[in-house]
């Protein structure tokens, strides 16, 4: 297996992909896959057809981002990561989605054929403790403006069943949040969510982290419709945090996405005493904030909060859990999927520690991906949701 990356930050859209695509070929000869992530200021379609011109008419997914990551962090650019082996067979489609759940469903079933609709985890065993091997996996990559995207995720799952991996992100749109595209093909898409099922003969590895930890008390949701949540402990829900800042909690009401908002999201916790991170979008009038995903009722919840090294060190971590899946084949690539709101949060600085952590456990591998606007991963032994603020890897084994 030969894997190359390219990158260009050039402005037009038919050098940029032009360059990053001869520069991906360089290193992996040839190919029968590609990633493809870049922001959203080129002509989206424009930028594929180049990139198409050089690699030729191979399978291919990707998307638009709030930047892109290539061997470091840019806020700007395109980037291709080029696949050349004959281990996997790469199976791609997309779906429109106008219901969140029955999209989910109806991508699944163009993905996969019946014999494999009943997948099953593999345990090993290594100096590690038993990890889980599975030869199957999908990448995904979806238009978050859809609506809900943890529904259309349990659709999926409803297919694939729980024993199949369901890894992926939200496109961005560089900020502006207004239109984010997703690739499939060499088509740019909207409003859609494209995928690419692995049947692989190589070990394939992944890893979730973020960082976070409580520091509140645990407080109970108890009005919420979907990620509008309306009241905690049955008051008002900016209450939970005018309780815990008292004056400073006005900041998260005169700056959405402002630095305190992003510092401190909420955490439900998980089976496994981890967990799943939401933060504040928006505070209306009436007490009710607009969470960046949504939330159960009757979930319990808790003010979380970290510092960069524990960011840094979740993304090692990360890496550590991904290699571990691997068993005894060596990292032949890295797939990084990571939250848009850290890059706001923690800048180019902390993202790039975060790329070299990543590189201590994995080695020099070729590496790509993009910053969401949600990740879609399972977390410590749950099945793939909706996360946010969280780091996302994946590799395959050479």
């Amino acid at each position: 297996m030969r894997v190359g990356v390219g990158v260009s930050v050039k402005k037009d859209e038919k050098i940029a992909g032009k360059e990053a695509a001869i520069n991906a070929l360089k290193q992996s000869k040839k190919a029968n896959f590609a990633f493809v992530f870049a922001d959203a200021c080129y002509n989206q379609q424009e930028l594929l057809e180049s990139i198409e011109e050089v690699i030729g008419p191979i399978p291919m997914i990707g998307c638009s981002g709030m930047g892109i990551i290539a061997n470091k962090s840019y806020e700007e650019g395109v980037v291709v990561m080029t696949i050349n082996t004959n281990k996997i067979k790469f199976r791609t489609t997309w779906v429109e989605v106008k219901d969140e759940f029955e999209g989910g469903k109806r991508l699944v079933s163009k993905l996969i054929k019946q014999r494999y609709k009943i997948l099953n985890t593999v345990f090993i065993k290594t100096k590690h403790g038993f990890v889980p091997v599975n030869p199957y996996a999908i990448i995904e990559f979806v238009d978050p403006f859809i609506g809900n995207v943890n529904k259309m995720i349990k659709g999926m799952i409803e297919v694939a069943g729980p024993g199949l991996p369901i890894i992926g992100g939200s496109a961005g749109d560089n900020k502006q949040f207004k239109k984010t595209y997703q690739y499939c093909d060499w088509r740019a898409l909207s409003k859609t969510v494209v995928a690419c099922f692995l049947q692989s003969e190589l070990p394939i590895g992944y890893g979730v982290g973020h960082g976070w930890r409580p520091i509140s008390k645990p407080y109970v949701v108890t009005k919420v419709k979907e990620n509008r949540l309306y009241e905690v402990d049955g008051k008002p829900a900016i209450e939970m945090y005018k309780e815990f800042f008292g004056k400073k909690a006005k900041k998260i009401i005169e700056e959405p996405l402002g630095k305190l908002a992003l510092q401190c999201p909420i955490g439900m916790p998980t089976t496994f005493g981890n967990y799943i991170l939401r933060h504040p979008f928006a505070v209306e009038k009436d007490g009710s904030i607009i969470m960046s995903g949504d939330i159960p009722e009757q979930a319990v919840i808790r003010i979380m909060t970290a510092e960069p090294k524990d960011n840094i060190k979740a993304a090692y971590e990360a890496a550590i859990q991904a290699k571990k899946m691997l068993g005894k084949a060596k990292p032949a690539m890295a797939l990084i999927i990571d939250c848009g709101a850290r890059y706001l949060l923690r800048g180019k600085k902390v993202a790039d520690e975060e790329i070299k952590a990543v590189k201590k456990v994995l080695g020099n591998v070729p590496t790509a991906g993009f910053f969401t606007y949600g990740e879609q991963a399972p977390i410590y032994g749950t099945l793939s949701s909706l996360l946010n603020e969280t780091f996302v890897l994946v590799t395959i084994g050479r």
